[in-house]
């Protein structure tokens, strides 16, 4: 009878608990293979930013030898760039876990000091475009980088802000008188004091010290609106004559 009593315990308690264990352990091992380790996720990680707007110019390639070679040493260095060279071939479409290896393995001061690089490479190239804009804001997310210091480094690179311009059917100039209003919400038939009004609400509501948002994507346009608000009331400053 006793010996039933621990065969029926072990078949029914112990064994499913063990299988359980062991599946978990299984799953566990395979989530870490899933995540590439530390060089292998800074080097896709450029490579996804170089290859962000379908162009891997030399201009970014100066940018990313120069880190490497300074962090990793020449013997390393070269090694990465060979395995850069690799990544560039193929583009990587879930970065995410390249993301996971850095908050595993990066103080938060290596990952800002390594998302600044990816800023660099983004702008060497005739400025930063609409996808690697939006790529850096995915990334940000991804190794939490925090508000106040995203808000920094797009401070250092306007033309994070540049693709939101070229998107937009009107231009910052006077070849098309109306920008100015349509930016304002107001109309060509709209008084100074109208303007003034109009300028002093929408500053009011876009100015980064006014505007808490987390998503990094959001508080940029929320910028690049701010940004835009100001040019179009300067603008009609001075093309009305008012003070």
């Amino acid at each position: 009878m006793f010996f039933k009593i621990l065969f029926i315990i072990g078949f029914f308690i112990i064994f499913p608990y063990l299988l359980w264990k062991k599946s978990e352990y299984i799953e566990e091992e395979e989530k870490k293979k899933a995540i590439p380790n530390l060089s292998t996720a800074l080097v896709g990680l450029i490579a996804v930013i170089m290859n962000a707007d379908g162009l891997a110019t030399k201009s970014e390639l100066t940018e990313v030898k120069t880190f490497l070679l300074q962090r990793f040493g020449e013997k390393n260095g070269k090694k990465l760039l060979l395995l850069l060279k690799n990544k560039l071939q193929k583009r990587i479409l879930n970065f995410r876990p390249h993301c996971l290896s850095l908050n595993r393995n990066l103080t938060y001061a290596q990952k800002l000091d390594f998302f600044t690089l990816l800023f660099r490479i983004a702008d060497a190239n005739e400025g930063i475009s609409e996808n690697e804009a939006k790529t850096l804001s995915q990334i940000a997310r991804h190794i939490t980088i925090s508000s106040s210091d995203f808000s920094k480094l797009t401070s250092q690179f306007p033309s994070f802000y540049s693709y939101h311009r070229n998107r937009e059917t009107w231009t910052y100039t006077p070849a098309n008188p109306k920008w100015a209003y349509e930016t304002l919400l107001i109309n060509e038939k709209s008084s100074n004091e109208d303007i003034k009004k109009a300028y002093r609400s929408l500053a009011k509501k876009y100015h980064p010290d006014k505007v808490n948002l987390k998503d990094h994507e959001a508080k940029a346009q929320a910028a690049e609106k701010f940004r835009a608000v100001n040019e179009a009331y300067k603008y009609l400053k001075k093309s009305k004559g008012f003070v």
